[in-house]
Formats: structure tokens, C-alpha cells, sequence
């Protein structure tokens, strides 16, 4: 076990770290997020990476193998319509794919990390794969690039936007951005999304369990919004039914 007392430190010698990649924007994490992010961003138009320390993409839906879930199943609780965009595709093609009635695990995770290279290779996107992503590049208080360590050694990527979907805000929390861990850990049941499942002393402050928020965020003032009443307007309404027809449907812009 290591020791809790400080055990001084090293100094590591300086040295030239070649740039594998100069792309518009940098997505870390190959995981849901991550996935559309990078897709979206490459049917953009924009250069894209994404990284991730698995060898393929999906995260939770891919390599992780769908642990106490399932493809779709919470997105009537907590998406508005339920799927749309890039993740239905996604599922859509998923199910075109399978051969079986009945989600087989080993399967379905096959499939959809074999969508996601196929998706994102087809927007553009390149993918580096596995690799650990280290300290960010920071240059006049911004992120503009990263460190990657990986099996050829240590490289760096630069970046004009960097998108940290590595599910714990690691690279926000190496840039120095403050970080709130509004939900600490239930060692007896981990946070999951769909309400039925959650024990009644967990509560998250939203409904569908963000673990981490980063930078300001008065949280005094969100708890009295969300004891407040709000009334909707006749333009709120007409989206909101709008979007109850058409998912897909986006919000006009409000009248000053």
C-alpha cells in the first residue's frame, strides 16, 4: 500500500513530444458524448479526433458491454419524444444488424462499437485508439491541445476546441476549471438515470443525474428556480406540442 505521507519528488528531464494531430476539434472519450460529438462535429465539416483508452468506441454501449442497462431504455423517461438525431440512426441501425429477438449483450455491444467507427469514419473523424490522454495544452487561459500517452509513446494534439466527454471531467479538472461534485458516491447503489431505480435517500439535483459540473454555478439560486412557479407561454406551449409531433422539431429563436 503506499505510503500517506509525501515521498518527496522527481524531476522529469525535458523533451520534445512530436504533434501527431492538428484538427479543429478534439473530442476525449469515445463514449455516448463523445461519440456524437465527434460525428456531429465531423458531418460539420469540422477536422476532428477522438480518443478514447478503450480499442473501440461506445463506452457504456461498446467495450463496457451495457453493465445493468440496456440500448434505449431510459430514453422514454428522460428524453422529450425519446430518441432523435444521431442516436436514433444509431439505434435504427442497430436493429436493422441484429439477428435475434432479445438484447444478447456480447452481440449488441459488438455492433454498435462497429456503428460508431463506421459512423464516424464515414463524418471524417479520425480515431486514435487506446490511449490515455494527459495534461491539456493551455495557452492564454485556454485549452488549445492535448497530451496523449499511448503503445508509440507520448504525442501531442492540437486542438482549436477540446470536448472533454471522458465521464469524469478529467481533463477540465487538469485545465483547472472548477469542478462541483454535486452527487457524491452511494457505495451502496451508483447513480443511474431512470428514476424506478433509484433508492428514495439518493436524490440527484436533476432529473436525469449529472455527475459533475464545471465552473460557476449558484446552486442557492437553481433551488429556489426550481421552487418556483413557472409560467409557460402561448409561443412555449406551441414548442412544446410542436415537439410532442415532430422530435426533431427545433426551438425558434424568442422575440426580444
Amino acid at each position: 500500500m503506499a505510503s500517506e505521507e509525501p515521498l518527496g519528488h522527481m524531476t522529469e528531464p525535458p523533451k520534445q513530444v512530436p504533434i501527431a494531430y492538428d484538427v479543429d476539434v478534439a473530442v476525449v472519450g469515445g463514449g455516448l458524448s463523445g461519440m456524437f460529438s465527434a460525428i456531429a462535429a465531423g458531418r460539420l465539416g469540422a477536422k476532428t479526433l477522438v480518443l478514447d483508452r478503450f480499442a473501440s468506441l461506445g463506452g457504456n454501449l461498446g467495450p463496457a458491454m451495457i453493465v445493468g442497462g440496456s440500448v434505449a431504455g431510459e430514453a422514454p423517461v428522460t428524453l422529450p419524444g425519446g430518441l432523435a438525431g444521431i442516436p436514433r440512426e444509431l439505434n435504427d441501425r442497430m436493429e436493422a444488424l441484429r439477428v435475434e429477438t432479445g438484447h444478447r449483450y456480447a452481440d449488441t455491444t459488438n455492433i454498435i462499437s462497429h456503428l460508431a467507427a463506421e459512423m464516424a469514419l464515414d463524418a471524417g473523424v479520425e480515431i486514435l485508439v487506446p490511449v490515455w490522454v494527459g495534461d491539456p495544452v493551455i495557452e492564454d487561459d485556454r485549452v488549445t491541445g492535448l497530451f496523449v500517452e499511448g503503445k508509440s509513446g507520448r504525442v501531442a494534439v492540437k486542438a482549436r476546441v477540446v470536448i472533454d466527454a471522458s465521464a469524469d471531467a478529467d481533463v477540465c479538472r487538469r485545465a483547472g476549471v472548477p469542478v462541483i461534485t454535486d452527487m457524491p458516491p452511494d457505495p451502496s447503489w451508483p447513480p443511474v438515470m431512470r428514476q424506478e431505480f433509484m433508492r428514495p435517500e439518493f436524490v440527484p439535483w436533476n432529473d436525469t443525474a449529472i455527475y459533475f459540473v464545471m465552473a460557476d454555478v449558484d446552486f442557492p439560486r437553481f433551488e429556489q428556480f426550481l421552487a418556483s412557479d413557472v409560467t409557460l407561454t402561448a409561443e412555449d406551449e406551441a414548442w412544446l406540442a410542436e415537439r410532442q409531433r415532430f422530435p426533431f422539431a427545433r426551438r425558434p429563436s424568442r422575440t426580444p
